[in-house]
């Protein structure tokens, strides 16, 4: 779960005369204090006007270099002719700022200081970044979040539509409460390291106004942790490889499994220049330079330590559903999870490690990946009933893998029940049959073939063999099963 706390200051500059724009520095960093103006054929100076309208002098230009007045030594530093960078930035450089040139107001900078809340992110889960403001007062235009510069969401409140920054789509959702609570909290699924950057959001009203809502600046960074873990997921029963364990080479190195604080047990043992089971695992790990536990159970879910290296690897072994279909049936992923007092904001599910489809609930509209289009559904009432399954129609070939069902849960990332399930798709349609016959006189042979099994009929009723009819088992007469015309 993601934890928030407020930990430094943002700058933003607003730049209200020629043009207008927008900067977040952090708390103790520079900015770039610039005019519009290069005034080459006169003096240019930079004040700050406090609060009764009187100038405080900030640097001017002496000869093409920026000189800082006394209270601003060692903060100011040159970056062109035009302008300055103000360094060590703190709360008390709120107000505006002037450059004049010879005397007259030339550029005029709004200098805004904001708190900035700090969200950690585990990768492969969701977060919510929190972000709050009244919606009743004035008519709201849009809503917008953005990362940096970049546009991560934005939705039109009066047409409805929502534009995503790139690859964002069916990754962030804003809450469904932001009409009613105000709750304009973006949620961004399934984070990748590249999603820890600093965010902002924004609210525009009919009038014309656009304002920075609380907080105004949202900072992701990726979770600490004392130690580097590695994640391996394999379904139950198949075989765990444990890559550490191949550059371990010291004598009497062990992986130990760690269940819990004070369940550990040895799996195997680096000797003689080859790994080799424990007694409890001799019949599940085979010798040799890495080790690979075998026939997994559920039991073997849990930390696995490295003690030569110190490193540490998280094994998941995932129970699974099987499900079988022939080309062209409809099939249910079944998918469950328990809904009551929960928020729950989207469900989605993955083939092979890679999004295939899902749903955002605020929209309750289910979004289907390249080659899925128009074949699935999601059951009805699913938030009421805790049941994400999805139907698929006209089940493909290249529909058969391994998928997974997660549910977003109170901005957290959750397994479904069953958490894999395994489509196999035949090519034939089950049940059905190729007919072949050859009538030779009154003695016609008719096939049946229902997969291997073959119905002849003979002289005196029907016989029906398991294989085909030259390796045929032993015929079971059963007359009247089919009649001939």
């Amino acid at each position: 779960m993601a934890q928030s706390h407020v930990c430094s200051v943002f700058l933003v500059l607003l730049l209200t005369a020629v043009r207008t724009s927008g900067e977040f520095v952090p708390l103790g960093n520079s900015v770039k204090l610039q005019s519009d103006q290069n005034c080459s054929d006169g003096e240019l100076k930079l004040d700050r006007r406090l609060k009764d309208d009187q100038p405080m002098e900030v640097a001017r230009r002496v000869h093409g270099v920026w000189l800082p007045a006394e209270s601003y030594k060692g903060r100011v530093e040159n970056d062109s002719s035009a302008g300055i960078l103000l360094k060590h930035v703190n709360f008390n450089d709120m107000g505006w700022y002037e450059f004049t040139c010879n005397g007259s107001s030339s550029f005029l900078i709004s200098v805004k200081v904001v708190q900035i809340t700090e969200v950690s992110m585990s990768v492969e889960e969701a977060v919510t970044l929190p972000c709050h403001s009244s919606t009743n007062d004035e008519p709201v235009k849009f809503i917008r979040w953005q990362r940096g510069a970049e546009r991560v969401l934005e939705m039109n409140v009066s047409s409805g539509n929502t534009t995503y920054g790139t690859g964002l789509e069916g990754r962030v959702s804003l809450s469904s409460e932001w009409r009613s609570h105000g709750n304009l909290s973006l949620t961004v699924m399934r984070t990748g390291p590249e999603d820890g950057r600093l965010y902002s959001c924004f609210v525009g009203y009919e009038s014309g106004n656009r304002e920075m809502e609380n907080p105004a600046v949202v900072r992701v960074s990726p979770q600490n942790s004392t130690e580097e873990k590695d994640r391996i997921q394999v379904l139950l029963g198949e075989s765990a490889t444990f890559p550490a364990t191949r550059n371990c080479s010291k004598e009497n190195a062990e992986l130990i499994h760690r269940s819990c604080d004070k369940c550990t047990r040895p799996v195997a043992r680096y000797q003689d220049g080859a790994w080799s089971p424990e007694p409890d695992y001799k019949n599940r790990v085979d010798q040799g330079d890495t080790v690979t536990l075998n026939n997994t159970n559920i039991n073997d879910s849990g930390l696995y330590e490295l003690t030569c290296n110190e490193t540490a690897t998280e094994l998941d072994v995932v129970p699974f559903h099987v499900v079988q279909a022939a080309e062209g049936q409809t099939v249910t992923l079944q998918c469950h999870h328990v809904t009551t007092n929960k928020t729950v904001e989207c469900a989605w599910w993955e083939k092979d490690g890679k999004r295939v489809f899902g749903t955002n609930f605020s929209s309750c509209e289910i979004k289907p990946e390249a080659g899925f289009e128009g074949r699935v559904s999601l059951a009805d009432e699913a938030l009421k009933r805790g049941n994400f399954s999805v139907t698929v129609r006209q089940v493909r070939q290249e529909d058969g893998g391994v998928y997974r069902c997660y549910v977003q849960v109170d901005g957290k990332k959750e397994r479904g029940i069953p958490a894999a399930t395994r489509l196999t798709v035949n090519e034939e349609k089950l049940g059905s049959y190729r007919r072949r016959w050859d009538r030779t006189g009154d003695a016609g042979i008719v096939q049946e073939t229902l997969g291997s099994y073959m119905l002849q009929k003979e002289q005196k009723g029907f016989s029906l063999y398991r294989g085909d009819r030259e390796n045929r088992g032993r015929p079971g007469s059963h007359s009247g099963m089919m009649l001939l015309k």
